[in-house]
Parts: C-alpha cells; sequence; structure tokens
C-alpha cells in the first residue's frame, strides 16, 4: 500500500493537533490550579506570563482578562482588598495595571507591618 504525501502530511497534523490540545490543557489546568505561595509579586507574575505565552505557542491566546482572573485566583487572602477593588471595577484591568497594584499594595504592607513592629 502506498502513503502518499497527503496520508503523510495528514498524520502528521493529527499528531500535532493532539499534542498540541494535551499541552493547552495542561496549562490551563496549571494556570487554575498555580498559587502565588512564598513567591514575589515578580516571580508569580513571571510565572503566570510564561503559562500565558505557553498557551500562545501551543496555539490558543489568552485574554488579558482570563489572565487577571487566574492571577486573582492565586493570590493568597492578605491580597483580598485588591481582589475586591479589581472585581468591582467597571472597566477591566490590564495585566500592567494589576501587577502596579499588587505591588504597592505588598510594599505599603511592609510599610505598615515594619512600622507596627517599631511603635
Amino acid at each position: 500500500m502506498e502513503v502518499t504525501a497527503a496520508k503523510a502530511w495528514a498524520a502528521i497534523e493529527g499528531m500535532f493537533a493532539s499534542q498540541s490540545r494535551a499541552r493547552l490543557i495542561c496549562t490551563r489546568m496549571a494556570l487554575a490550579t498555580a498559587s502565588k505561595g512564598t513567591s514575589s509579586i515578580s516571580e508569580y507574575f513571571t510565572k503566570m506570563k510564561g503559562l500565558a505565552d505557553d498557551m500562545v505557542s501551543a496555539g490558543q491566546r489568552l485574554e488579558d482578562e482570563e489572565l487577571v482572573s487566574y492571577i486573582l485566583t492565586g493570590l493568597d487572602l492578605e491580597f483580598n482588598l485588591v481582589v475586591f477593588a479589581v472585581a468591582a471595577r467597571v472597566e477591566p484591568i490590564s495585566i500592567g495595571d494589576l501587577y502596579t497594584q499588587l505591588v504597592s499594595f505588598k510594599q505599603r504592607m511592609e510599610l505598615h507591618v515594619g512600622g507596627s513592629d517599631h511603635q
């Protein structure tokens, strides 16, 4: 039986599509279960942005609003004020603005905690 170039190409495309779907599923699971934990905001954002980039390389762009949801979901309870503020916004927040808000919030928290230790 003769294997034509079209059949070979179709087989390759089928394998690639299967691998891409599996990669998308794994990346979505990683996004859904990621947590900041002991990471800094910068480390956490780098990790989440990397997962979003993995989605793109697997053929599916992740909208900023969806990435924001994943990021907020993985934050510790100490960030609930920021989470509530972002959720209450009328306009969606950009990834860059979210990063700025979280870094500023963390810095204020550290100043407050540091200041109360000295009293």
